[in-house]
């Protein structure tokens, strides 16, 4: 489970969940070995129910994209 540090407006996400991430915004669906780190992800906002990435979610991912890419 990620871990969130609200004092420091921060969160830790394993490389599971970043792996998520990079499918979510290719425009695919995680693959199943992966699932457990989606709902992980969906329990703490920046992915939704449907598996769509949060508005804000997307847009600074986008930006990190651009900027580093």
């Amino acid at each position: 489970m990620p871990s969130c540090d609200r004092s420091r407006a921060r969160c830790r996400l394993a490389d599971r969940h970043i792996a998520v991430f990079a499918h979510l915004l290719d425009g695919e669906t995680s693959p199943e070995e992966l699932w457990e780190s989606l709902v992980d992800l969906q329990r703490i906002g920046p992915v939704g129910e449907e598996g769509e990435l949060a508005l804000c979610t997307a847009t600074c991912s986008a930006l990190w994209r651009t900027r580093w890419s």
